[in-house]
């Protein structure tokens, strides 16, 4: 890239482009405590290989990604932490022939019950995010908008796969 114009036309203004708003949940940025976060949510088969991933702002629940997640989940079980559980994301699970393996929230007035020995193996999740931010790029997030963002995901999630 030369910088040549840039310094022989003194009077020509600099191109801008349109940048996105703090906050602006089009790029999946949060605003939060004057930082801004982003939360992946990832689908992954029991051996921690991904199937999905996909993007919200930091302060939006990880409840409202479920209904997409669900729709890539595979197998019998939906193991999935406590902030996905709800009686909406529940019936849904069952809905799609999936036994839903949450955590109950501890606001929750009885705890429903849980098969633990599934629930162990959501680890492997765990265990993925932690490979994934292995990766420079994933982990501070150099990239301005959500889909380079996404892009650069979907590329370490592909070098996962193929490890």
């Amino acid at each position: 890239m030369s910088f040549a114009p840039l310094l022989t036309h003194r009077s020509s203004g600099r191109i801008r482009t349109p940048r996105a708003e703090k906050g602006d949940p089009k790029q999946c940025f949060g605003a939060f405590s004057r930082r801004l976060s982003t939360k992946v949510h990832a689908v992954t088969t029991t051996g921690g290989k991904p199937l999905h991933v996909a993007l919200t702002p930091g302060q939006q629940h990880e409840s409202t990604m479920a209904e997409e997640l669900m729709v890539h989940a595979e197998g019998a079980a939906f193991i999935a932490d406590t902030g996905y559980d709800s009686d909406r994301i529940r019936a849904n699970v069952r809905k799609l022939g999936m036994k839903p393996v949450i955590h109950s929230n501890p606001s929750r007035k009885r705890a429903l019950p849980l098969d633990r020995t599934l629930y162990r193996l959501r680890y492997r999740v765990e265990c993925f995010f932690h490979d994934l931010k292995r990766f420079r790029a994933v982990a501070t997030r150099y990239d301005k908008t959500a889909t380079s963002y996404l892009a650069v995901l979907h590329v370490a999630s592909m070098l996962l796969w193929l490890r």
